[in-house]
């Protein structure tokens, strides 16, 4: 299985999108990584979503997507600081709806082209596993 992510830099953020060619059943979400292409440091990015339906408010600085995956192909990147090239991936989350989840090595996206913020509204970067 593949997923194709795109990254789209504006000013101050980057939208990251993605689609699989196929879905696997006991995929629950994604967890989404960020690269820093200077310092080649990999995070994980957050979220705000619990990750059990009914759970209470998640608190301000987010919860990790591998604790609580991202249950869409859409994601705004809030984070990341003007001037910084960065690149994404994202991998598949699998287990029971509820938790604990693992992840699906084998559907791990190849990492979009560095995207760069306040390079302007047409920065687009791309990448399939």
């Amino acid at each position: 299985m593949s997923i194709i992510v795109k990254a789209y830099a504006n000013a101050d953020d980057v939208l990251i999108a993605w689609q699989p060619d196929t879905w696997s059943d006991d995929w629950v979400g994604f967890q989404l990584e960020r690269r820093n292409d200077t310092t080649q440091q990999v995070t994980v990015l957050v979220n705000r979503i619990p990750p059990k339906p009914g759970e209470g408010p998640v608190q301000a600085t987010g919860i990790s997507s591998t604790q609580s995956p991202i249950r869409r192909c859409l994601w705004t990147d809030h984070g990341v600081v003007a001037t910084d090239n960065v690149s994404y991936r994202v991998i598949a989350m699998k287990g029971p709806a509820d938790g604990p989840f693992a992840v699906d090595s084998a559907s791990a996206s190849g990492w979009t082209q560095p995207a760069t913020p306040a390079v302007g509204w047409s920065a687009i970067s791309t990448a399939a596993r």
